[in-house]
């Protein structure tokens, strides 16, 4: 995209200011605009202005003031000046001191549009016009520069550009020491003698004849100085400072062949070398500042125990160390780089520039999966577009695992404490409750208690309902060995289906099967119907009528895979890593021992029991492991 034209408009009328400015602004210029003289003198000196549209009777400021410093901070801008009828001298003045035109109040903007034009017009011949006149050896001197890391290259470029620039008769280049801060000779060239090219000196500036004090400001400095030398009477000299960054890293001397004042014309021609000198030295300088950070960095980079990364915005490695290539089964991050799939941080940050401590799990080389923490940050343009994204990454898994073996450590201690609690008094209860049962049965018989049949059947429900719990406490007591035997679960679910089928069509609900081959596995019938049903019956209960609960089984690596899954809301997050404790229930009636119980079976059989939850429902996965595997 081209560059825009860049238009300061300074009006003392706010209302006229803000028609100007959204008028420009349609036509796609930039337009800055201030209704204080002082305020446009302040941005003057601090942004670019191609164009300026100046009121002559701004209240706070001269107009000319505003018109002269604007020239003087940039001859290239074109001055547009606005002007009352009464004001025919000062319009006068203000094209004598370099307005472009002028244009008489009240306008519109159709009369102020074709002058903004030819102004800008004239403001890019003028520029093509310096352009042309860049001379080869400055075009040379740009060049060798650019492309040269060498001091001394650069130092020799400059004299030759600047005696064949400004004819100077000797020039001298002045270095400051970084360690004593003194100016000291790095080059002195001269066109009259050969043999005194390249000359260099360690003594500092003072003792060849400069005042340091000439160095103080950006401006160049002009004085009539003896030089010290038999072949050279005074001579009319000028002093460039070389500044890079705000401050002086050095000085150009120039003494002309005839003792007249400095061309002014050669003044800028001198400033503009002394920049480019100055660029290029402290380029010098910041290559070696670099390449010893760079050096440490890599370093860092190389040698670090945690992995860094630098993914690009849509998620491919584009930088990895080392140890995140070992991390991932790796042997080098080429192959890292080349043959793995990043991940779109986009999607994880959330919004976010900045997240740290983002716990996740990752597929390794060989496929298996490992926890990681990520530090994310994501860097963007200044549009806010984001380029890539850059961070660290730590293996936590082993942290994981002691997490999850704390937690299976704490609710198995929970188990047996309900155990204990569960075989001390549940016999006890259920010996009364089975009496009272069978009188109720009794009851419900007689003649005269017919009228009472509701009422016997609903105290029979809740005491079958209170022997359904004992029964789940005295499943938790169990500590008798299991009797395992090898079998298939695909052979349990058959003989279950048609009870889970009944139940579900009961509460207007559907059960599927799906079935696929898996190893056989060392199983207590007794104990994996229980789990089936339970898992069954929870996940029913969780959706709501019509939905759809599947059972099915499959292979994993030599295990099999029993999974139930239901189209139930999900589980909150914040329950899932308390799954299985006793009494942890979000049913109105439930008791929270149903999954407590099926926990405890899976842990009887080193089964492993995984959750998949979300909006769209929940699936429990219990894993098994393949009977020919029970050694590993």
């Amino acid at each position: 995209m081209a560059d825009r034209t860049r238009v300061l408009v300074v009006d003392g009328e706010e209302e006229r200011l803000r028609a100007l400015w959204e008028s420009m602004d349609e036509q796609g210029y930039v337009v800055f605009g201030f209704n204080s003289g002082a305020e446009a003198l302040e941005a003057l000196e601090k942004q670019r202005c191609d164009v300026l549209l100046l009121d002559l009777g701004i209240p706070d400021v001269d107009g000319l003031k505003i018109l002269n410093r604007a020239l003087e901070v940039d001859s290239s801008i074109h001055c547009i000046v606005m002007t009352d009828h009464g004001s025919i001298e000062a319009a006068i003045k203000a094209l004598r001191a370099g307005a472009f035109d002028i244009i008489r109040k009240p306008f519109d903007i159709g009369t102020l549009l074709p002058v903004l034009s030819r102004a800008v017009e004239m403001k890019r011949l003028h520029s093509e016009k310096l352009q042309l006149q860049e001379s080869k050896a400055l075009d040379d001197l740009l060049l060798a520069v650019n492309f040269s890391f060498d001091k001394n290259t650069i130092l020799n470029k400059a004299a030759d550009a600047i005696i064949d620039q400004c004819g100077a008769d000797v020039v001298t280049i002045l270095l400051r020491d970084e360690d004593s801060g003194e100016f000291r000779t790095a080059l002195v060239r001269s066109s009259r003698f050969s043999d005194r090219t390249g000359k260099t000196s360690s003594h500092p500036i003072n003792d060849a004849g400069f005042k340091q004090e000439s160095t103080a400001g950006e401006g160049p400095v002009e004085a009539l100085i003896k030089m010290g030398d038999p072949y050279l009477d005074e001579r009319s000299s000028i002093a460039v400072p070389l500044m890079a960054g705000g401050r002086s890293v050095g000085m150009i001397n120039v003494t002309l062949k005839v003792g007249s004042p400095f061309p002014l014309g050669k003044v800028k021609v001198l400033k503009i070398l002394a920049g480019m000198v100055a660029v290029a030295l402290e380029n010098v300088t910041l290559c070696g500042k670099i390449q010893k950070s760079e050096q440490k960095y890599r370093c860092v980079f190389e040698n670090a125990t945690e992995g860094i990364f630098l993914i690009t915005a849509d998620g491919r490695y584009k930088l990895v160390n080392p140890a995140l290539a070992r991390m991932l089964g790796y042997n080098e991050p080429e192959e890292l780089i080349s043959t793995a799939a990043g991940v779109d941080y986009q999607e994880l940050l959330a919004g976010q520039p900045v997240r740290t401590g983002i716990e996740r799990q990752i597929s390794r080389r060989d496929g298996t999966t490992i926890w990681v923490s990520e530090n994310v940050r994501a860097v963007c343009d200044d549009r806010g577009k984001i380029l890539y994204f850059e961070g660290t990454m730590r293996d936590i898994t082993r942290r994981k695992e002691a997490e999850h073996y704390e937690q299976e450590l704490a609710r198995l201690d929970r188990l047996h404490i309900v155990g204990k609690l569960a075989a001390s008094i549940g016999h006890e209860i259920r010996n009364p409750l089975t009496s009272v049962r069978g009188f109720l049965q009794m009851l419900k018989t007689k003649e005269d208690c017919r009228a009472y049949h509701e009422y016997y059947d609903l105290m029979i429900e809740e005491l079958d309902r209170a022997n359904i719990i004992i029964s789940n406490y005295l499943n938790m007591a169990k500590n008798k060995p299991l009797e395992l035997v090898l079998g298939n679960l695909n052979d349990i679910i058959e003989s279950l289906y048609p009870m889970i089928q009944a139940d579900a069509r009961y509460k207007d609900k559907q059960v599927k099967i799906e079935l696929n081959e898996i190893p056989m596995v060392y199983i207590d019938e007794k104990e994996i119907r229980q789990l089936i049903l339970n898992m069954s019956r929870n996940g029913l209960e969780a959706m709501p009528p019509g939905g759809v609960l599947v059972i099915g089984t499959r292979a994993e690596d030599g295990d099999a895979v029993l999974f139930v899954k239901d189209e139930g809301p999900g589980i909150d997050q914040e329950l899932l890593d308390r799954l299985g404790t006793p009494f942890l229930t979000t049913k109105e009636d439930g008791t929270g021992l149903g999954l407590a119980v099926c926990y405890g079976i899976a842990s009887r059989h080193n089964a492993h029991i995984k959750v998949d939850t979300g909006p769209q429902g929940t699936t429990f996965w219990v894993r098994f492991r393949g009977g020919d595997r029970v050694n590993e």
